[in-house]
């Protein structure tokens, strides 16, 4: 089991909050499997909002992906297009059982000092502080 931390606005933790974006796109696909997902919310928030479960992960070109997603990306086709120009690869993360955090919490709460630029990996021990600033 890997947990990967992703950083996003906050516009779109909202979005998958209610459901209508149910995909997190990447340029690159992880080495390792990934079946959950933190999501860091970039400012002005600048903390850990929640997680998902991952379950389903898609890649192909970016025209075979929005195809498969286009009904629960949270983009417009053009914001869409614009993230992957240049790119042949996309990658989706299919989002399931999204869990709000009770409280926002800070990165250093679990011992990180900056947030991931495009996305990191989380060690066991820092989920599981993680679960424990949950209780």
């Amino acid at each position: 089991m890997s947990i990967l931390l992703l950083s996003i606005h906050p516009r779109y933790i909202q979005q998958i909050a209610s459901g209508k974006k149910q995909y997190e796109f990447r340029k690159a696909k992880c080495r390792r499997e990934i079946d959950r997902i933190v999501l860091y919310a970039t400012q002005p928030c600048g903390c850990l909002a929640g997680e998902a479960d991952v379950s389903q992960i898609l890649s192909g070109s970016p025209e075979q992906i929005w195809e498969k997603t286009q009904g629960f990306s949270g983009l417009s086709r053009q914001e869409y297009l614009g993230y992957f120009q240049g790119s042949s690869l996309a990658v989706a993360y299919q989002l399931a059982n999204f869990r709000r955090y009770p409280r926002q919490i800070r990165l250093q709460e679990i011992q990180l000092t900056r947030p991931p630029q495009s996305f990191c990996y989380l060690a066991p021990w820092q989920y599981q502080i993680l679960e424990q600033l949950q209780a």
